[in-house]
């Protein structure tokens, strides 16, 4: 014997309402794919007005949803790159060539932060500019001895 709809309790409600949804799967996802069809236009207009006006709560969950996740995000991108390995360096080749400007002044900013601070990488290409000895054949102790006496010039120069 059933009550009426008033005096059912809400977890009775609730009950009712998820038996139908599990017996009526397919009848719901056609109802909602032909609604999400027919209102294309509005539900991209609706997304996107949600999206702006919620874009630091929406940053906040991915950056936390990333945070949880970093290895699968990694693992994720290194599949990709792995995938399609041509297309990235087309891409990338592409990008160089349109934005030549921006990479020679991003390469000399990174030339002069290198002897600013005396990377082993510009301490290794000093050594090898001025000698015979390949770049990855330069031991760490040598790089160390130049590293002092570049140290040492700029000091006596004033630099």
């Amino acid at each position: 014997m059933t009550r009426p709809t008033e005096m059912r309790t809400p977890a009775e409600i609730a009950a009712k309402n998820a038996a139908y949804r599990a017996a009526n799967k397919d009848k719901i996802a056609a109802t909602e794919s032909a609604y999400r069809a027919a209102n294309k236009a509005k539900k991209a207009a609706y997304g996107v007005a949600y999206c702006a006006a919620n874009k630091d709560k929406i940053a906040a969950r991915f950056a936390a949803r990333y945070a949880a996740n970093k290895d699968k995000y990694a693992a994720r991108y290194a599949a990709y790159c792995a995938a399609n390995k041509d297309k990235i360096k087309a891409k990338d080749a592409a990008y160089r060539v349109a934005n030549k400007d921006k990479m020679n002044a991003k390469g000399a900013a990174r030339y002069a932060a290198e002897s600013m601070n005396l990377t082993d990488a510009y301490v290794r290409g000093s050594i090898a500019r001025q000698s015979c000895i390949p770049r990855k054949d330069i031991p760490a102790e040598l790089i160390e001895v130049k590293r002092l006496h570049l140290r040492i010039k700029r000091t006596l120069k004033g630099v």
